[in-house]
């Protein structure tokens, strides 16, 4: 609460209602209402399709699926550089 005390001064109204950040929320909101639709579209399916069905490659789908929610993100970044960077194994 002192946090959010703090942080609202005298020019804050006017800064939180300028047509740049009325843009900047406008940008989260649409982004954040792609991704749910995209999610909901790809996602309902093939959790069905995991759950229900068995098939060749449902366990490496799985890993795919798994690993960014597994991996932190900091070790992700530095395979994507290893891998893609300058010296990296596909990279150059």
């Amino acid at each position: 609460m002192a946090l959010v005390w703090r942080a609202i001064g005298k020019d804050f109204f006017i800064y939180a209602l300028s047509a740049k950040a009325i843009s900047a929320l406008k940008l989260s909101l649409l982004t954040s209402t792609a991704t749910v639709l995209v999610t909901i579209a790809t996602g309902t399916p093939l959790a069905y399709i995991l759950a229900g069905w068995k098939f060749r490659g449902k366990t490496v789908l799985e890993l795919l699926i798994d690993l960014p929610v597994v991996l932190p993100s900091s070790v992700a970044r530095l395979a994507l550089l290893i891998s893609f960077g300058h010296t990296g194994v596909f990279g150059a």
